[in-house]
This record gives C-alpha cells, sequence and structure tokens, in this order.
C-alpha cells in the first residue's frame, strides 16, 4: 500500500508582523506618543479596540492570528478508499480543507474542524480506486493561507470490485445501496459521474443484505443496516454509530420462517429507529402471521411497538401472509407510511409514539384488489397511461415536495402521487417506466434533491427522470470479478448533499 503524504506548508503571509498582528501589518493600538522612558503604568488610556484581535483574509475580526505554522500529513486508513488528515496549526484555531481528483474528475468535497485547537484530524473519504488526489488545507478565518498534500488511493478488496456503466447525466453526485456482488452484508456507494464505486463498508460480519435484510442512508449522513438480528450504524468513515446485537432476542422476536428476525426495511427519523418483525399465529412455512413495528432508541431501549392485531379490526378468516409490510417510511412530522404488498395496499398510521392514539391508521390507498378498513383515498388516474391500479408496491415513500411516490412492481414502473388527506383525493401525476416491463420482489422509487425520480426493479439497472418525465440518466451495476449482480441492488438511494 502506498502511503501518501503531506506537501508542508505552504504559507502565503508576507511583509513585517508586529506583536498585535491584524492581517494587515498595521499595530492595532495607534499610540502617537514618542517619548523613550520607561513607563510602569499599565496603560490607562482608554481603548476601544482589543489588542489581540486580526483581521482575516476574510475581512472579520477573528480573534485569531494569522498561522505561524501550518502542516497537513494524510495517512490511509484500513480501507482503500479512505484516509486522515492531521492538521497542525499555530495559534490554534478553526481549520478546513478541500480534496478534488488530480485528474478534475470529481467534485471538490470539503471538511471541516470547529475546534479552538493546534491539532485537527479531518477525513477524506467518497475516493474513487486507484486515484491522486489533491488536498488544500487553510485556517477558517485565513483562506489565503493554505498548505498541500497529495493522497492515492489503492485497490479495495477484490470482493467489493464494482461499477457504474452510465449513460447521461444525473441530477445526484452519489447513490448507495447494497453490494451484490456478494451475499455479504456490505453497502457501497457509486459517483454517478464516472460510475467509479467511491465506499464500501461490511455493515454486519457474517451477515447478508438483499430482499429481506435491508441497509438504507439516513438524514443524519450515516449508513444503517439489518441482518441477522443484529442492526448496525457507521458513519462515512466507517466508525459505529451504533451496534446492536441479538436485538431480535431484545424483543422477543421470532427467528424462524422465511421472514424471520427482522425483515424487508430500517428507517431512522429524529433519533427513533424503525423496524418490521414477523408475529405468527399458527406455526409452519405457511403459518398465519401479521407484521408488526417496533421503534427504539439509539441504546436498543424499546420506545413503542405497534401491533397489526391490536390496531386493525381483523376481518373474520383471515390467515396466511395476512399483510406482508415491505416499507416503513415515517415524515418529518413523524408519521408512519407502510406497504402492505399482500393487501396491494398503503396505509398511514398516526406517528407520535408518546400519544395515546399512536398507531391509529389515518388513511388508506388502494391498488389493485387492495384492501383499507377505514377512510380510503380516492385515485384519479387521468394523468398518466397505463394500468388504473398498482400491484405489489415496494419503496413508498414521501418526496421533498410532500408528493407520495412507490414503485408499482407488477407493471414495472414508479409513480407519483398528490395527495388532499382533506378531501381524501389522491392525484397520480407522472409514471417512470423501469427497464424492465415488470418488476420482481423489493425496487426503488426515490427522488433527487432537483425532484428527478429514480426507479428500478432489484437488478443490475437504475434509471433516472427529469422533471419532465424525460430520462436524463442511466446505469447498470458491473462486478468486477464476474458475476451479474444477484439478487441485484434491492433499493438505491440518491444521496444529494452527501
Amino acid at each position: 500500500m502506498r502511503l501518501a503524504f503531506l506537501s508542508l506548508l505552504a504559507l502565503t503571509a508576507c511583509g513585517s508582523k508586529d506583536d498585535d498582528p491584524t492581517g494587515d501589518d498595521a499595530p492595532s493600538d495607534a499610540d502617537t506618543d514618542t517619548d523613550t522612558d520607561a513607563d510602569t503604568d499599565a496603560d490607562t488610556d482608554v481603548d476601544t479596540d482589543t489588542d489581540t484581535d486580526a483581521t482575516g483574509d476574510t475581512g472579520s475580526i477573528t480573534g485569531f492570528g494569522e498561522p505561524t505554522l501550518l502542516e497537513v500529513a494524510c495517512t490511509p486508513t484500513d480501507n482503500a478508499l479512505r484516509f486522515e488528515c492531521t492538521v497542525d496549526v499555530e495559534p490554534a484555531q478553526p481549520v478546513e480543507l478541500s480534496f478534488v481528483r488530480s485528474d478534475g474528475l470529481s467534485v471538490t468535497r470539503t471538511a471541516a474542524s470547529a475546534d479552538l485547537s493546534a491539532e485537527h484530524t479531518l477525513p477524506l473519504y467518497f475516493m474513487a480506486p486507484l486515484k491522486d488526489y489533491d488536498v488544500v488545507v487553510w485556517a477558517t478565518e485565513w483562506p489565503d493561507t493554505t498548505a498541500t498534500a497529495s493522497v492515492a488511493t489503492t485497490l479495495p478488496p477484490g470482493v467489493v470490485a464494482s461499477y457504474l456503466d452510465v449513460t447521461g447525466t444525473s441530477s445526484t453526485d452519489l447513490m448507495g445501496t447494497h453490494l451484490s456482488c456478494t451475499s455479504d452484508a456490505i453497502a457501497v456507494v457509486y459517483d454517478t459521474h464516472t460510475g467509479d464505486m467511491v465506499w464500501y463498508q461490511q455493515l454486519v460480519a457474517n451477515g447478508m443484505l438483499g430482499y429481506n435484510d435491508m441497509v438504507s442512508f439516513t438524514e443524519d449522513h450515516t449508513v444503517l443496516g439489518e441482518s441477522e438480528g443484529t442492526v448496525a450504524e457507521v458513519d462515512l468513515m466507517g466508525v459505529d454509530v451504533m451496534r446492536l446485537v441479538n436485538l431480535d432476542d431484545t424483543f422477543g422476536v421470532t427467528a424462524g420462517g422465511p421472514f424471520g428476525n427482522f425483515h424487508h426495511d430500517i428507517m431512522k427519523r429524529n433519533g427513533v429507529y424503525y423496524i418490521i418483525y414477523r408475529e405468527e399465529f399458527s406455526g409452519g412455512f405457511n403459518a398465519d402471521v401479521l407484521d408488526n413495528l417496533v421503534l427504539f432508541d439509539a441504546t436498543g431501549t424499546e420506545l413503542a411497538r405497534w401491533r397489526a392485531f391490536d390496531q386493525l379490526p381483523m376481518p373474520s378468516g383471515w390467515g396466511g401472509d395476512f399483510l406482508h409490510t415491505n416499507t416503513v417510511f415515517v415524515d418529518d412530522a413523524g408519521d408512519i407510511y407502510l406497504s402492505w404488498l399482500s393487501l396491494n395496499t398503503v396505509v398511514k398510521l398516526d406517528g407520535d409514539w408518546t400519544s395515546a392514539s399512536f398507531g391509529t391508521p389515518q388513511w388508506y390507498l388502494l391498488g389493485n384488489g387492495g384492501a383499507g378498513f377505514g377512510d380510503t383515498l380516492t385515485i384519479d388516474w387521468s394523468l398518466v397511461g397505463g394500468s388504473d391500479s398498482f400491484i405489489d408496491q415496494h419503496s413508498v415513500n414521501l418526496r421533498d415536495d410532500g408528493k407520495l411516490q412507490l414503485l408499482d412492481n407488477l407493471h414495472g414502473r414508479g409513480l407519483v402521487i398528490e395527495l388532499d388527506e382533506t378531501a381524501l383525493t389522491a392525484t397520480v401525476e407522472a409514471e417512470h417506466p423501469t427497464r424492465q416491463g415488470s418488476c420482481g420482489p423489493q425496487g426503488t422509487a426515490r427522488t433527487t434533491a432537483a425532484g428527478h425520480a429514480v426507479v428500478g426493479c432489484s437488478g443490475d439497472w437504475v434509471r433516472e427522470y427529469d422533471t419532465a418525465g424525460t430520462m436524463a440518466w442511466e446505469a447498470e451495476a458491473v462486478c468486477i470479478n464476474g458475476g451479474p449482480f444477484t439478487p441485484g441492488a434491492s433499493r438505491w438511494y440518491p444521496l444529494d448533499g452527501w
């Protein structure tokens, strides 16, 4: 492994400095007396300036003198695509850095440390394999005074070697998913412009990700996954934010059956974790089961539990995999959206887990043959062609503009739906075809910050459509060491602002 070290100490300040620098080489205490006797008094004149202040390159009064020392040294981590840079600065003050591919084929990323310290550690991540990167550091209030370094990434382990074969231009720089070149529980991030894999991390040793054990990318810019009853969350340097082993045992979750332990989806919102589990009412492979939710915090403490049998007026004679819940999504207000595949139904629940009304259904959105147990939204399909229904839906979520979106799996399309929760109406405003005419299990319907729809079946293809409904970008995921993506990326997550 090559070590990439610093290009040391590029200080650009010039001219002489007095004992009380201001950044423009002018003394801050403009006394005009010229006597040479040794004054012993404490200078009782009323100055309005503060002698230790300095005017930085930004023109602001900072309190931090211009650096007399600024050095940076970057060292590799145990991950081939990450480095840590140590920045030494005197006098102690906040610092920042930027880094970019030496060939210019990446966005310029930045990191900052606001600590009042003489030594800072700053991370480098989202870097492509076998590429050189240029690093520039500066004191936050003295951006014209810089030091530089160069680093070179190495090859990741062969098991994670993959890339995207891209066509067109995406409105987002990064796309996250799970790695399906292997059954290992590895999350990955790709550069949507170059196609390079720029991030990877195994979340759970000896675990799996795929149709039933899922990974998600959180509002806190962390990566969250569930596998084999363990829930793990890591930051972008791969450091554990939270790891709860055998959480299924803690919550008394059934381990057996095709969807034992936790299954299908996991989400974090405002520090609360939401996870799906199955409750059995009869034994065997074709058991009568219902899917429930557990809400918990980062310590694994249960905050609330939503039990379908308690909240839904179950019809007589119900049985089998009655709900088959495959999505949990939580909006900014904390309300919960579930997708029930067996019923071709989306439901919104009261998400205030501190309230007695927690878990009460607010409305139901029904697909073909869907079943609701209360207020049902009337759907207008007149703005789109194709079938006036959705079947086997997945990936239900709300866009930033408040519109609902989902993947209509049977018809191989993403749908964007305007909701009027007062009038109990829903208008299907747009449909976005996947590459396949029909999707199997799982799949993606997401949106970028620019309002572009991202859709894909489980597999190696993903598409992005602009706001006019024109396909702007398409990518195929390729495993370098052979073999297709099997079972393929279950979900794709646009990572805007990461």
